[in-house]
């Protein structure tokens, strides 16, 4: 899951409380440098997770403040 969000304090914590409570555990998570005034990068590799779960916490996180463009789903199968 690939989110932009803006480079604020709190941010890496409220997109995984949201995923605790849709039962989704992460695996990484990358941040890419912020410059000041842009958005940055924000990426999640999750564990395996339930379909309706992962939609269910995208449409919450996308509907905060911080986020600054729609997130970017890229599967991964083994």
């Amino acid at each position: 899951l690939r989110f932009s969000v803006l480079d604020v304090h709190g941010v890496l914590a409220a997109i995984a409380s949201v995923f605790a409570r849709h039962s989704i555990s992460i695996a990484s998570v990358v941040q890419r440098d912020a410059v000041e005034g842009e958005s940055v990068p924000l990426i999640f590799v999750t564990h395996e997770a339930v379909e309706a779960g992962v939609r269910a916490a995208l449409s919450e996180v996308e509907a905060m403040d911080f986020v600054r463009s729609p997130t970017r789903v890229i599967r991964i199968e083994d």
